[in-house]
């Protein structure tokens, strides 16, 4: 796994691997270097898991050898890898990545050796499709995995499509909700808001390809939304912090709000009474889902895979398309049925509990389990 910072894409191994260390197994992880270690790293550590991290960026030397000599270059990756992996007997390999636009040079040598190894996808969408010359190598890597595991439906569909192939080694799993045990059995819930209008949560990485904010703010600086009480606020931090801000300024937006990172969502959610997350891609959001178990509904698109858990009038509302135009209409239809939001949300926290094993990072050690460890 190559991260920057730790996000949601990372929840689900890094649980799948404090499961897997329960059952007495040995668990090494090779990460990207972050700035400091971040406390799930840390917490891994404690656990006897062995850590090892590589720099985030390569040497100058390294990035000319990519452009002039790609195969000297992927050479000398795979010799780096090579020397990790020497240092266990007969390793299994499970590669978490964010999308199938990470570089995966050094994990070429995996099948040619015949390890056995898993691959976690989570987002695909035509936005991030691989270019030609990376589909023979994606296509090999995805191929020879014992599984492939897509958290949507929709994302397993994706990739499938830009293959041009079925993947019979493909299943879907579940994204876990990041929240304490209470919240997620439902034994207490956050007060819904007794505030009149309408408040939005964002809740995201501020990256306007993926997340789409920059649509909200269109969408609130049409007329009639500028003569109703409604207020957004942006939870996160990410590229576009900056430029969303600055588009706030410009489109004379003076009800949203950028409150940065929040690790206690239980209670921000106190303060709204919608989730809008109007994605252009997505795998599974996590924040869609914890909102959902927190008794809130949610405005989403239906190009995604938000639209797989979230039922249109029923436990939220579905934007036809990443558009503002899109985001207007389902908007308007939340503002009019906004006495229902409660009910909604209430719906929403029943659905997604009914849908969801209780954890899914025991779910996908315990299939891990069954791929590699019960084969050997």
């Amino acid at each position: 796994m190559r991260m920057v910072s730790w996000g949601g894409s990372e929840t689900l191994w890094h649980g799948a691997a404090k499961h897997l260390c329960s059952r007495g197994l040995r668990v090494a992880t090779h990460t990207a270097a972050a700035t400091r270690p971040t406390p799930a790293m840390t917490d891994l550590a404690r656990l006897g898991v062995a850590t090892t991290f590589e720099l985030t960026s390569r040497s100058l030397s390294l990035r000319l050898l990519r452009r002039t000599a790609p195969r000297l270059y992927a050479h000398k990756l795979n010799h780096r890898l090579r020397g990790w992996l020497g240092t266990f007997e007969e390793p299994k390999v499970i590669v978490s990545c964010g999308s199938l636009l990470d570089d995966f040079s050094e994990l070429a040598n995996l099948s040619d050796n015949r390890i056995p190894y898993a691959v976690i996808i989570q987002a695909a969408a035509p936005e991030i499709w691989p270019h030609d010359g990376a589909l023979a190598g994606i296509e090999k890597f995805l191929l020879n995995a014992r599984r492939v595991f897509f958290v949507s439906h929709h994302n397993r569909e994706d990739v499938q499509q830009f293959l041009g192939r079925e993947l019979t080694n493909a299943e879907v799993i579940w994204n876990p909700a990041s929240l304490p045990a209470a919240f997620r059995s439902g034994e207490t819930s956050p007060t819904f808001p007794q505030a009149a209008g309408l408040s939005l949560g964002c809740v995201a990485r501020l990256d306007v390809h993926a997340k789409g904010q920059d649509l909200i703010l269109r969408t609130l600086a049409l007329d009639k939304w500028r003569a109703r009480p409604v207020t957004v606020t942006f939870y996160g931090e990410g590229p576009h912090r900056r430029t969303l801000q600055n588009a706030a300024h410009y489109l004379r937006i003076d009800r949203s709000v950028f409150a940065g990172q929040t690790t206690d969502i239980p209670a921000l959610w106190e303060n709204h009474h919608l989730g809008v997350l109007p994605s252009r891609y997505e795998g599974m959001p996590l924040s869609v889902i914890e909102a959902m178990m927190l008794g809130r509904a949610n405005l989403v698109t239906a190009t995604c895979a938000s639209a797989e858990i979230v039922e249109d009038g029923v436990t939220g509302f579905l934007a036809a398309a990443p558009t503002a135009t899109a985001l207007d209409e389902a908007l308007e239809r939340a503002w009019v049925r906004r006495a229902e939001l409660k009910k909604m949300g209430d719906a929403a926290a029943r659905t997604i509990r009914s849908r969801m094993p209780a954890d899914p990072c025991r779910e996908l050690a315990s299939r891990l389990v069954e791929i590699f460890v019960s084969d050997t």
